[in-house]
């Protein structure tokens, strides 16, 4: 794919070849979009649009973009990015940590557009993110029935591959699709596991804690929850010398 940082940080003859580039190589296009309100305020300042409108005027926004965030859109926004059939990648969990507000997800949905559930680099256990998505659009709108399990659901999974075009490929279990699968340990549910009740339990009760294997494509990745292909303390060992790595040059001089 070709992305963009953010369009508070990119000017554009940046977009413009971006997004020509992308449609050269026929690949998808994604830009954080108005995460805060300084993305929303740059734009209005620097050229009277709001942030959609900007990327829209640029030739951007298409059924092959995913626009990442999306807090601080207005109905207007929402109606053309439904309209040119662009997607929505919705990370709860970063835009509560960096209190940028809300995205308004059940808004979008109603207009039938794709979002998928994202992360932006913090904590990266999906059933606490599934969680978080759930939880504050009920808190956001003081309406308990906001947002759905299924929904949830949907945007961890099948909605995500939508947003970059491998529905096909991914994101169900289904023949001819890749063998991407995670066994989970239910012995601790404390209450019945049915068919009825289980998209509730996977966004209410369980936990990374839980899994306890990972296929990928077919590869067990993961067995009696133990690295296959790796090692924890390989793992590790990789991070920390990562992350000294990055402190170095973050450091003054």
């Amino acid at each position: 794919m070709i992305s963009l940082h953010a369009s508070f940080t990119v000017g554009d003859e940046i977009v413009t070849k971006a997004v020509a580039k992308a449609k050269e190589l026929d690949v998808p296009v994604t830009v954080h979009t108005s995460e805060g309100l300084v993305d929303l305020y740059h734009n209005l300042e620097t050229t009277g649009e709001r942030t959609v409108e900007r990327l829209d005027r640029l030739g951007v926004l298409g059924p092959k973009t995913v626009l990442a965030h999306c807090v601080h859109v207005d109905e207007n926004e929402i109606d053309l990015i439904a309209k040119r059939r662009a997607s929505v990648a919705h990370n709860p969990m970063s835009n509560m940590l960096n209190a940028v507000g809300v995205s308004p997800v059940p808004a979008m949905l109603k207009k039938g557009i794709t979002v998928g559930l994202g992360n932006d680099g913090w904590i990266y256990d999906p059933f606490e993110n599934m969680r978080c998505a759930l939880t504050v659009h009920r808190l956001a709108s003081g309406n308990p029935s906001a947002i759905g399990p299924d929904e949830i659901f949907r945007m961890a999974t099948i909605e995500g591959a939508h947003c970059y075009g491998l529905e096909n490929d991914l994101g169900s279990l289904e023949k001819r699709k890749l063998a991407d699968i995670v066994i989970l340990d239910a012995t601790r549910v404390p209450t019945p596991l049915t068919p009825d009740s289980v998209i509730g339990h996977l966004i209410n009760t369980f936990g990374g804690r839980d899994v306890r294997d990972v296929i990928v494509n077919g590869i067990v990745v993961v067995k009696d929850r133990l690295l296959k292909l790796t090692s924890d303390e390989h793992v590790s060992e990789v991070s920390k010398k990562s992350a000294d790595g990055l402190w170095t040059r973050l450091s003054p001089k």
